[in-house]
């Protein structure tokens, strides 16, 4: 079952790891690491290093149990400047910074709730299509991952892909 706590939880993590655009290595460990950790297949591909940065895109695939075409879900794992050293405070039903630093609700938040998504699929065990994720850099500079080579290579046979915190 999706437990809104779990997301808060896995939200309030990523916000504390720093990742402005072109440095995203440290949170892509994690999210890497993380996947692995619930069996998901994991590739990175070199995207940063085509524009300087230290991480490249991810792509995580889940192999599902049913005929249904796959499906992808992407979010991007930088954040607007300033975002070293968040401070998340939760207040109430808000979650804020200490108001020297974004937030990173874009796109931690989306991140949050995809990792939420499997989490609950891996644990009910339901029925479900190959599922393919996809975690860009540097969305923040110009969607620099994503044109390297994520969202078009991600995987083939595509129909259906949804999207956090691309504009």
């Amino acid at each position: 079952m999706l437990s809104q706590e779990r997301i808060i939880d896995t939200f309030i993590k990523l916000v504390k790891i720093d990742s402005p655009s072109g440095e995203e290595k440290q949170i892509a460990d994690y999210l890497v690491d993380h996947l692995k950790d619930r069996g998901l297949e994991v590739k990175v591909d070199n995207a940063g290093e085509k524009f300087g940065g230290n991480a490249g895109n991810i792509v995580a695939y889940l192999k599902g149990n049913s005929q249904e075409k796959p499906i992808t879900f992407c979010a991007h794992m930088d954040q607007v400047s300033p975002c070293r050293g968040v401070n998340p405070i939760i207040d109430g039903n808000i979650i804020r910074t200490d108001g020297t630093t974004t937030l990173g609700a874009d796109d931690k938040l989306g991140i949050a709730i995809i990792l939420e998504a499997l989490e609950d699929i891996i644990e009910s065990n339901c029925e479900h299509r190959d599922i393919y994720i996809l975690f860009t850099v540097s969305e923040e500079d110009g969607l620099l991952g994503a044109f390297i080579g994520g969202i078009k290579g991600a995987a083939g046979g595509i129909t259906a892909a949804i999207f956090f915190g691309y504009l």
